[in-house]
């Protein structure tokens, strides 16, 4: 009898004990869980910020720019952090992979952080579109990568094509892939007749679906991108006229390219984020102070959305040179637009009528270039060429 009341009281006595084990231990180490997850996604969240604003201010090596890239997966990997906040963040750092560090470093990097995002994309067209936009101007082209990069990025646009609905990934997919040859053509080596014929379709696929896009804005970017590249793929190379230009300077003058037909043009896009144009800056400086008296001039074309900062630049003496303002508010400027300008920094040489004659050349191939063009100039010309130095 003792034994059943004992056995009666045993199994009554268990709801107890179980009651008694939730608010003792289970309930206490799900909170503590629960503060860990968010203190771990806030430390990781803060942990990329700093990372980025360090290469913000000075640029990364190859190692910073892996460990950015990890500390941006793991912010897509914490818990406690929105979908919207996790994009952004591996957005943000995909741009950066394209702007340092070297090809094979930046590729491993992306390769972490486009099938996180690429995730986060599918079934939303706003995140799928900027991907696509981000893909469309990511690149450094280096000469001696640049095919294998772009590769890299149809690679990726070719899987974006299979997440989203056809009847805008398509023609955006191809806008995106014309953006990097055309900018190979004009900015690295002349692409071949088969390549240049290829990218026209993709010109004209784009044109006729971005009707469906789904950002006007966009849309618009890409007409005006098709309309413009259609002709340049045949224009702008060396041995065509460069496009007319005109803006005001920096101290509100009128200024334009024809201005200055007759002399030897070397036109620099420039921008103060651009680190490498800021590098430039001594040694066009010394070819201007070279150049002096001789029928030459150097014209910088300034990119800044922030106005006052690129003004403060070229007014402290750095640059003894005329600079095109180039307000990029609508886009890249329309200065960059016309010579479809997609990296930082471009440098176009011009003849006496006004004719492409190097795109990007090296800084010794450039100071042998101008140095032959200036003394044809006066060799042919040389009452016009001491007019045109004065």
């Amino acid at each position: 009898m003792f034994e059943r009341i004992y056995r009666n009281d045993a199994v009554a006595s268990r709801p107890r004990r179980t009651l008694w084990r939730v608010k003792t231990w289970i309930l206490p180490t799900m909170a503590l869980a629960i503060v860990a997850g968010c203190r771990s996604s806030s430390n990781a969240q803060q942990r990329f910020e700093t990372s980025y604003a360090a290469y913000q201010a000075d640029g990364f090596s190859d190692r910073e720019m892996a460990r950015l890239s990890k500390q941006a997966v793991a912010v897509a990997e914490s818990d406690g952090i929105s979908d919207e906040a996790r994009f952004d963040t591996l957005l943000r750092a995909a741009r950066a992979t394209s702007e340092g560090g070297s090809y094979k470093r930046s590729r491993r990097a992306r390769g972490r952080i486009f099938p996180a995002l690429l995730r986060l994309s599918r079934h939303d067209d706003h995140r799928l579109a900027q991907v696509i936009q981000a893909l469309s101007h990511l690149g450094r082209f280096d000469p001696s990568e640049a095919k294998k990069e772009e590769q890299e990025y149809v690679q990726y646009l070719d899987k974006v094509a299979a997440v989203g609905p056809v009847e805008w990934v398509q023609p955006a997919v191809a806008w995106a892939r014309a953006h990097h040859r055309v900018a190979r053509d004009l900015h690295v080596e002349p692409i071949s007749e088969a390549e240049r014929a290829e990218t026209r379709e993709w010109i004209k696929l784009s044109y006729r679906g971005c009707e469906h896009l789904p950002d006007s804005q966009w849309a618009s970017d890409v007409r005006q991108f098709c309309s413009r590249s259609m002709s340049q793929l045949d224009q702008l190379v060396i041995g065509r006229p460069a496009p007319e230009i005109a803006s005001r300077d920096f101290s509100g003058r009128d200024l334009r390219l024809s201005e200055y037909r007759g002399k030897i043009v070397v036109v620099s896009f420039w921008a103060t984020w651009c680190k490498p144009c800021m590098a430039k800056f001594d040694d066009q400086r010394d070819l201007v102070n070279a150049m002096q008296g001789k029928p030459f001039a150097l014209l910088g074309v300034n990119n800044d959305r922030d106005a006052a900062r690129a003004r403060a630049v070229a007014g402290n003496g750095k640059l003894n040179w005329r600079n095109f303002r180039d307000d990029p508010e609508a886009g890249a400027g329309e200065c960059a637009d016309a010579f479809a300008v997609r990296m930082w920094p471009s440098v176009f040489v011009l003849d006496a009528e006004g004719v492409v004659r190097a795109i990007n050349p090296r800084r010794d191939d450039l100071w042998d270039i101008c140095k032959s063009l200036v003394a044809e100039v006066e060799d042919s010309h040389p009452i016009a060429a001491a007019a045109g130095s004065d």
